[in-house]
């Protein structure tokens, strides 16, 4: 388990924080030519007329914009002619990811009531129908399914729990409405999951575990929900991209060690808060850091189809813009194809370099919060090589071959095709002793060993199938039966 534990440990210490200044803005004008860190470009920044307050979307093409400003008041706004359009509603437009229903929320006492209402290229009607049985918010409408519906995923404001609800159009009306088939997820999952996400298919959803502090994925096609994984950290509101396979959010992280300067959007304190945005493999379990800043807040990403991140981003001047990224130009990183024995001194080995990176590249004062290390991973191995070599500090450059090796992300190939028919004798071979060379190892951590490869956890590299999952998983705890 000592690997396990290792990348659970590193993954949260090199993930948990929202960034380091972008390289224009850090590295000194006079530093050498070795300093440059990746960034990643916008592809399309979007100036909306208003401040942008909590969530945003857009529709599946991009082109609309559904915001809700600093007086809690919906707009669209359309890209293509600059129109900005108030829209019913006081929080939360959501459009459903075929762009066929429209939902938000109003207002209440204590809660939020959901409205829903037919689309129309990119616009919903303005005849919205708000159900007043229905008192939640954090709500995501999937795609239409084989029998007419829509599922609908939300939190319940009355009993704090996760639930499921289906819409359907009217047969005389044909405006949507709500069935009366339900399922709480609080029954089976418990009342600590909060910010719930549904993938488009309606498969998956994502939720931020309160009791653990920690986001999971749960497979929601079964009567029972199974865990797919846990993310080893809290991140904000996340987004399945359209085929479900990635999942986007964004990290907090404090310059400052008080909790007092937190603030919620937009009321941000840029003296002490930043956030980045992220994207997580489902597949593969490796993540791309879409955004990488410092001094500036990116967040709330959503996905555009498969292959384009959009977020908000708030930069020092106060300014508020929707940034953006083709995701398949970013630069992807993982942790999964360092080879084990570099995995065992890699973070102490990142943040030495880090250090001596900071030390030559930049005037940052005082020390960062943590997880400045997953900055290095994206300096050119060469250049980190040429660093090391020049200021006599060679007997890090064993770290220039981890980075080099995390960013070969192509480079984990599956010994076999996904659903082969391997014994769990031969998944124990092929996917797990290129680190465990002892098998007494499994034997002696059976009963855990099997409970975190039927979550995902293990191995962290050469991801398993779910048929994959459950026979390792019970090979190996049949060692101790």
């Amino acid at each position: 388990m000592k690997y396990t534990f290792l990348i659970m440990t590193l993954c949260y210490s090199l993930l948990s924080f929202a960034g380091f200044l972008r390289s224009r803005q850090t590295i000194n004008s006079d530093a050498p030519a070795y300093c440059e860190l990746h960034d990643n470009e916008a592809s399309q920044v979007v100036k909306i007329p208003m401040v942008p307050n909590y969530f945003f979307k857009t529709d599946p093409s991009g082109r609309y914009i559904y915001y809700t400003n600093s007086n809690m008041e919906n707009y669209v706004f359309d890209t293509e002619t600059n129109e900005n359009r108030r829209i019913e509603g006081d929080s939360d437009g959501v459009p459903s990811f075929d762009g066929e229903i429209f939902t938000t929320l109003r207002r209440g006492n204590r809660t939020w009531t959901v409205g829903v209402a037919n689309m129309e290229n990119g616009l919903p009607s303005e005849n919205i129908q708000f159900e007043e049985s229905i008192a939640g918010s954090y709500q995501t409408v999937g795609t239409r399914q084989s029998n007419g519906q829509w599922p609908f995923v939300y939190f319940d404001d009355v009993s704090h729990e996760v639930k499921l609800r289906y819409l359907e159009r009217d047969e005389q009306t044909n405006a949507p409405r709500f069935t009366t088939e339900e399922r709480n997820f609080g029954t089976t999952l418990g009342q600590n999951l909060r910010l719930p996400m549904m993938s488009p298919d309606g498969t998956k959803i994502s939720v931020l575990n309160t009791e653990i502090n920690k986001t999971q994925i749960y497979d929601i096609t079964s009567a029972t929900p199974q865990l797919v994984t846990t993310l080893p950290f809290p991140t904000g509101k996340a987004s399945f991209s359209y085929d479900s396979s990635n999942l986007t959010f964004h990290l907090n992280s404090f310059e400052q060690a008080s909790m007092d300067e937190f603030n919620y959007p937009p009321g941000f304190n840029s003296d002490s808060e930043v956030r980045n945005v992220y994207v997580y493999n489902l597949s593969s379990g490796d993540y791309t850091q879409v955004t990488n800043s410092t001094n500036e807040r990116s967040y709330f990403p959503i996905f555009i189809q498969n292959d384009k991140v959009a977020y908000i981003r708030n930069s020092n001047a106060n300014e508020y813009s929707i940034e953006i990224v083709d995701v398949n130009n970013t630069k992807q990183v993982s942790l999964n194809n360092i080879s084990c024995e570099r995995r065992i001194s890699l973070e102490s080995d990142l943040q030495s370099l880090f250090d001596v990176w900071k030390g030559i590249c930049t005037d940052l004062p005082g020390d960062t919060q943590g997880g400045e290390n997953f900055s290095m991973l994206t300096l050119d191995p060469n250049n980190c090589r040429t660093m090391l070599a020049e200021n006599n500090m060679n007997h890090l450059l064993g770290v220039c071959d981890s980075i080099e090796e995390a960013q070969h992300v192509n480079s984990v190939v599956r010994d076999s095709e996904p659903g082969s028919d391997l014994s769990g004798a031969q998944l124990l071979t092929q996917r797990c002793t290129m680190c465990h060379t002892n098998r007494d190892f499994f034997q002696e951590n059976a009963a855990k060993a099997a409970e975190f490869i039927r979550q995902g956890v293990m191995p962290p590299g050469n991801p398993l199938e779910e048929d994959e999952k459950a026979t390792l998983a019970n090979y190996i705890q049949s060692l101790i039966e």
